[in-house]
């Protein structure tokens, strides 16, 4: 005899007959065929309602003849000894699989919203970037300037000259502009050390003595821009000079050395080792 489980993994309507009532109406409930109560009272009823069920369901084709309604069996006597309540089934049916849960999609509200976000971020970046680039031609700009201004001071010195006799050469022509984005960013937690680094980079570089003025400038920030722009224009164009107002400022010099170490006072928590 066919069970109930071997019915569900291969439905077949011949093996519908093969089940009691109870089995019967285990199967309408599984697979949601209602079923009222005067029909649970007699199997030949179950029978026709589960079959029809099943058939529109698309489970199985309906082509077993209608059983007759008048007809009863053994189960529905059992049915009527009992009250009428049909019998606890002894075998569980198997759980049918689950079924996936298909993603979450996105709400028009929510994909309003990332766009919204996402045009604003570029939007931000663009204007940095436009930013930065008016900021690196202001630098060119100025260094252009200061390099104009140091040209005419030296033809009007020529000028001076010529007309006392003497003869003094110009000096080559050096593009700051060109150079500007080879020089180092200035750090104000290492001063000492740009300073040593700067040099090496425009040594390596060749670049003329007068021009260095004109490209530290161009990086100076924070303090050191104040100290600079504080400097006159002949002081501006001396290079150790301006180095060491801005070393100064800092508290760099070796003076400022000595009296740091005068100052020094060994707490409760330290030693002489």
């Amino acid at each position: 005899m066919a069970t109930i489980n071997e019915f569900i993994d291969n439905p077949d309507a011949a093996l519908l007959p093969s089940f009691n009532k109870d089995q019967l109406i285990e199967l309408a409930t599984h697979y949601g065929v209602t079923l009222s109560y005067d029909i649970k009272r007699r199997k030949p009823s179950v029978l026709n309602v589960l079959i029809e069920g099943l058939a529109n369901k698309g489970i199985i084709s309906e082509n077993l003849p209608a059983q007759p309604e008048g007809s009863d069996d053994s189960d529905a006597q059992t049915d009527d000894a009992q009250g009428g309540q049909p019998s606890t089934p002894t075998k569980p049916l198997s759980k049918a699989p689950p079924v996936p849960k298909s993603p979450r999609p996105i709400s028009n509200i929510q994909e309003l919203q990332l766009r919204k976000d996402l045009e604003e971020l570029e939007l931000r970046r663009e204007e940095l970037a436009f930013h930065r680039e008016l900021k690196l031609q202001e630098l060119k700009v100025q260094a252009r300037e200061q390099e104009l201004a140091s040209q005419l001071e030296i033809a009007k010195l020529q000028l001076e000259a010529k007309k006392d006799g003497v003869d003094i050469p110009l000096r080559p022509s050096f593009d700051v502009a060109r150079h500007i984005k080879l020089v180092p960013q200035f750090v104000e937690k290492d001063v000492d050390r740009y300073f040593i680094h700067f040099e090496r980079v425009a040594t390596s570089l060749s670049w003329p003595r007068y021009a260095w003025p004109l490209l530290l400038q161009c990086v100076l920030v924070g303090r050191a821009q104040q100290v600079y722009s504080s400097l006159s224009v002949d002081q501006s164009a001396d290079y150790e000079g301006v180095k060491g107002a801005i070393l100064r400022a800092y508290e760099l010099v070796p003076e400022a050395y000595r009296q740091r170490f005068r100052r020094y006072r060994k707490t409760d928590r330290q030693t002489f080792r």
